[in-house]
């Protein structure tokens, strides 16, 4: 049993039930509650030059360009993608889309020796989390 299916039965036997979650009207500014929903539209490739179309965290409005390194860009099973700079802002993501089903997960290669780091599929990632060791 995967973790939504036992999250969904919890709920179920609680009285709370999960709705399915409709976007919200874009606003001016990033990170406000209205935008926690995914808001740029299905794409079936978002991969593809992530730090133009995805700038800012939707979450913490933090720019992804200079901090690159950390960055990680989700696509669930509608296809709506969601860039986000770090593990933390896509365990929020993952938290506030629990009735989406992630497709696939990217996070940046800091094996790397590229300029940019180049995005890599989660599954060929090892984190390193609260370490004192510097990273690359």
């Amino acid at each position: 049993m995967n973790r939504r299916d036992l999250l969904k039965m919890s709920l179920a036997s609680t009285g709370l039930v999960a709705t399915t979650a409709h976007a919200q009207p874009s606003c001016a500014t990033d990170g406000t509650p209205a935008q926690f929903i995914p808001k740029k539209a299905a794409d079936p490739r978002p991969a593809e030059n992530d730090l133009e179309r995805f700038p800012k965290c939707p979450y913490c409005g933090m720019d992804r360009r200079p901090f690159h390194h950390s960055r990680m860009l989700l696509q669930y099973s509608d296809d709506l993608p969601d860039g986000v700079c770090s593990l933390h802002c896509a365990a929020i993501s993952l938290a506030v889309n629990v009735d989406r089903e992630p497709k696939s997960i990217w996070v940046a290669d800091n094996a790397s020796n590229a300029g940019i780091k180049p995005l890599i599929g989660v599954d060929r990632a090892t984190f390193l989390i609260g370490s004192r060791i510097k990273g690359w």
